[in-house]
């Protein structure tokens, strides 16, 4: 099921793009949403009669921007939405080199309005089949309640440099017979300070009193 839905994703950022494309060639009738949110926002295709509750909605938590498409049982984008970020990327508020944050609740503004470029032409409880998301890999996101408790750690993130080094150092040691051990093998997926297990070492040290209130299930 993961790898059809990533295939789907792919397939739906592709098309979003396309039709984003294709939209902005044409004439407005109106100002665009952004010009009265602040949020770019791509101008949405003329939506066909369809039923909504056979189609599905296919979102993308990019970096950058969400992306939105509402797909049709046939395949047809019906709606198409690109909603950025308020505050985007930036380095937070620590002082750390290679620092990379962003704040979950504008992922969760941007899927709002997305979602309601998407529905506006249709009924107010015009509810899709389904949901298939697609976000960024590896992001460390602190929750407590449904509410974020700090901007979360992208996967970009690598200030977690002197926390890799000793992961590396610890598991790194000459195994019992004097040979030398594969760390990225062992481990399997260890990219240094960006590695998630790289940032989980670094929140206690830095940000104990935010880590302790981050809810554990």
């Amino acid at each position: 099921a993961s790898a059809v839905t990533a295939v789907l994703m792919s397939w739906c950022a592709r098309a979003a793009l396309a039709r984003h494309r294709v939209a902005c060639k044409r004439p407005l009738t109106q100002k665009p949403a952004w010009h009265r949110t602040g949020f770019r926002c791509s101008r949405t295709v003329p939506a066909v009669s369809h039923d909504v509750s056979q189609c599905v909605l296919a979102v993308d938590i990019g970096t950058t921007s969400l992306k939105a498409i509402l797909l049709a049982p046939d395949g047809t984008a019906l709606r198409v939405s690109t909603r950025g970020y308020k505050r985007g990327t930036h380095a937070g508020t620590t002082g750390c080199s290679g620092a990379m944050e962003q704040d979950p609740e504008d992922w969760v503004g941007a899927f709002c309005e997305a979602a309601r470029d998407v529905f506006e032409p249709f009924a107010d409880d015009a509810s899709p089949a389904g949901v298939a998301l697609s976000g960024q890999m590896q992001n460390i996101v602190l929750v407590r309640g449904g509410k974020s408790l700090r901007p979360a750690l992208l996967y970009s993130d690598v200030r977690a440099v002197g926390e890799a080094d000793e992961i590396r150092e610890r598991l790194g040691k000459n195994d019992a017979r004097g040979g030398s051990i594969d760390i990225d093998a062992k481990l399997a997926n260890f990219k240094g300070a960006a590695a998630v297990l790289s940032k989980w070492k670094w929140l206690p040290q830095h940000d104990r009193a935010v880590l302790k209130k981050n809810e554990k299930k």
